[in-house]
Order: C-alpha cells, then structure tokens, then sequence
C-alpha cells in the first residue's frame, strides 16, 4: 500500500460477490480457463497438470493478435520485434529431447518419448516430461505433434476418476432419440388384419340362412 500510495495510485477493492465489478480481469482469467482445458482435454491429459497448460495458454496469447490493442501482438507491443513462432509446438504431443547432457554414462540412450509441457520461463528451451515422472529442459527436441503418448506412458493414469476426458467429449451424441411409429390398422398386413375366428374341424358351421324344415313347414 505505501508503494501505491507513493506512486500516487488509489488501490481499489471490489464489493464482495460482485465479479462483473472487475470485467476485465475476469473475461482475461475465464480465457486462459477455457484454452487451458482445451489444451488438457486435446492430450488427454489429467488435470493435475492445470498449472502447466495455463502457463503455455499465456505463452500462446502473448503471441497471438488482440482485439485491446486494435489486433496488434503483445509481445511485439512491449519487446518491439517479433516472436519466434518457429519455437511454437502442439502441447502434450511427443517430443524427443537430446538427454546426453544428463546421463552419467556414455551408453545411455541419447532420447526417449517424452510428452511436451510447454516452454521453460528461464530457458530458452522446452519442458518433456518422461515415462519416469522427471522434467527434461532442453532446446534440442524432436517433436511428433501427430501422437500424443501420455496414456501409453503412464497407463495408470487412465483411469476415469483422473482422466480430463472423462469430463469432456469432443463428439457428444445430440441426435434425438430415434422414435418407431405405430402403424395404423389400415396400414397393417393382411396377415395381421382381424378376421372371424376359425372353427375347428368336426364343428358344423353354422348358417345365416333358413334350414329347408323351417322353410317348409312355413309353407
């Protein structure tokens, strides 16, 4: 407080439960919110690793065009170049990263998949989580943006209870359900239309017209 007030700035508190107050904070936070989720959902990865898909969703929006400044690129706006958009991947794909440098043995493999997790804030370089839970930083990284292999790393993280997935589905099924109609008497077969019982064999039928007695007795 007396560094703003030395500054001459008001610092200003909004009313309790009253979030339209601060409008623009908010639509910034339910942004990064809603890319961040799309980003776990797309790797199918579980939501622990929030913190991380948000850091990259704010990497990503510092570099793309924004309407509050008439579509220029914020990055550009405060470090007058351009970003290096050759440095961009696809978040939660496979990447390869160069692990010589930390091995202790010449007869290590020099790579493994990895998954990638965005990009370090004090490298200039790209976060690969491996098969055994461990961060690699590196700026040597081979990526596959078309294979996202966390399930295949850690299958036993797949489960519901822990899976972004399960809280989402890019193809729900909206279609109504399908109804049968009944069809009418006069749309059934001729199989089906109602008919005068059968009368069983060794029954005589029994006629509508007069018997030859009755008739002539009559006469």
């Amino acid at each position: 407080m007396g560094v703003l007030t030395s500054y001459g700035i008001s610092h200003r508190l909004i009313c309790p439960h009253t979030l339209h107050q601060n409008g623009v904070v908010e639509r910034k936070h339910r942004h990064i919110v809603d890319l961040g989720l799309t980003l776990l959902h797309h790797a199918a990865l579980p939501l622990q690793f929030w913190d991380y898909a948000f850091t990259t969703v704010v990497y990503l929006i510092n570099r793309l065009p924004t309407a509050s400044l008439n579509f220029a690129i914020p990055f550009v706006t405060l470090f007058n170049k351009d970003p290096d958009f050759h440095f961009v991947e696809t978040f939660g794909c496979a990447c390869f990263p160069l692990l010589r440098p930390y091995h202790t043995h010449k007869l290590n493999f020099r790579s493994q998949e990895c998954v990638f997790f965005g990009y370090s804030s004090s490298h200039k370089g790209y976060k690969c989580l491996s098969s055994i839970g461990r961060i690699y930083i590196s700026k040597d990284v081979l990526f596959n943006e078309l294979r996202f292999p966390y399930l295949d790393l850690f299958p036993s993280s797949s489960s519901p209870a822990q899976n972004i997935t399960s809280y989402f589905s890019l193809n729900p099924d909206l279609s109504p359900p399908l109804v049968t109609p009944t069809p009418s008497l006069s749309q059934l077969p001729s199989s089906h239309s109602p008919s005068a019982p059968s009368i069983p064999s060794g029954f005589a039928s029994i006629s509508n017209q007069p018997s030859s007695e009755s008739t002539s007795s009559h006469t």
